[in-house]
């Protein structure tokens, strides 16, 4: 059944115009000034207090928001159903161990992947920990769900996923490439062959609209137009 836009809007919200009365895990995008989606993280609401857990791309942190220190009014959510209230403060203490313990590399590898619950880094084909904010949140989701279910099916993705933003991110993708060949040299191409990839911010927000796992690229590309217009409708508004 098609996912219409009216629950779209109403299960999107601004972080900061969101009830924190009850405890909750949700997915996280901030949005840029031209209105797009440039930033993924967990929003964690725990005990009346919100938390911004993310890789920035340099390192893992847990921010704490708090209405004193001025909302951030960029940061949507989407509420993660998949979790459980009672499940919140077991997800911030993992959070909390990532953060010390989490080491990722800059890299758009998309790869089977997770964390363990002592924070250390399992990929399936040996590869080292290279991710982006969103690669981030789906090994935290995958190493939080029961015997590391696979959250969302990243092969549905491949390096065709490049295809509309490849003029706006050659010179990067070019130096990652040259990076890799530096931390792995003789695995470059086992690295880049079916794990390089890009999955957008949005599109991991749009899968927060889905209990079925793991979730697939078809199932998220209907909604994912929506999730951008409906974002990008809120930014002009303001």
């Amino acid at each position: 059944m098609p996912i219409e836009r009216n629950f779209i809007e109403e299960n999107l919200m601004l972080l900061s115009d969101c009830d924190n009365s009850e405890d909750f895990v949700a997915i996280g995008i901030v949005v840029n000034r031209n209105g797009n989606g440039s930033h993924s993280g967990l929003i964690i609401c725990l005990e009346e207090q919100f938390y911004f857990f993310h890789y920035t791309g340099t390192d893992v942190l847990i921010d704490v928001l708090n209405e004193s220190d001025g909302m951030p009014t960029n940061l949507y959510i989407k509420k993660l159903t998949i979790f459980e209230s009672s499940q919140v403060t077991y997800v911030k203490a993992f959070c909390e161990i990532l953060q010390d313990e989490a080491q990722p590399q800059y890299g758009w590898v998309f790869t089977d992947s997770f964390y363990n619950g002592d924070g250390t880094y399992y990929s399936e084909e040996g590869l080292p920990d290279i991710t982006t904010c969103v690669g981030f949140c789906i090994n935290v989701i995958r190493g939080i769900l029961y015997n590391n279910e696979a959250y969302i099916s990243i092969e549905d993705w491949d390096d065709s996923s490049f295809s509309e933003y490849q003029h706006d991110f050659m010179d990067m993708i070019t130096q990652q490439l040259a990076r890799l060949e530096e931390i792995d040299p003789e695995r470059l191409a086992e690295i880049t062959q079916n794990t390089f990839k890009r999955i957008m911010p949005t599109e991991l927000t749009s899968s927060g609209f889905f209990e079925d796992l793991p979730i697939r690229k078809n199932s998220i590309d209907p909604v994912n137009p929506i999730v951008v217009d409906v974002i990008l409708g809120r930014h002009i508004a303001s």
